[in-house]
């Protein structure tokens, strides 16, 4: 799939901060692969909090760690899904 980004501002709901979007020719939005980072690190950064408690700091960060390849690589095929 070829796509050429673009990038558009629109107006947030809750501030008047514009909001930078990058969106392809057909109009869907594309997320960066740093934003997919950043939301992959932050889910497991959760998710650790929850479990070290649970079943000990070494294995959970362990697990959490696979769990954040595995989440990315989930994130980055959904978006050449197309979903009309």
């Amino acid at each position: 799939m070829l796509y050429c980004p673009t990038i558009i501002y629109t107006e947030n709901d809750k501030t008047t901060n514009l909001v930078k979007l990058m969106v392809n020719t057909s109009g869907h939005s594309v997320e960066s692969k740093r934003r997919t980072l950043a939301k992959a690190l932050s889910f497991r950064l959760v998710a650790l909090t929850i479990t070290a408690p649970i079943i000990g700091f070494n294995i959970a960060l362990g697990i959490q760690v696979l769990l954040f390849f595995a989440y990315y690589i989930h994130e980055r095929l959904w978006l050449r899904v197309r979903w009309h």
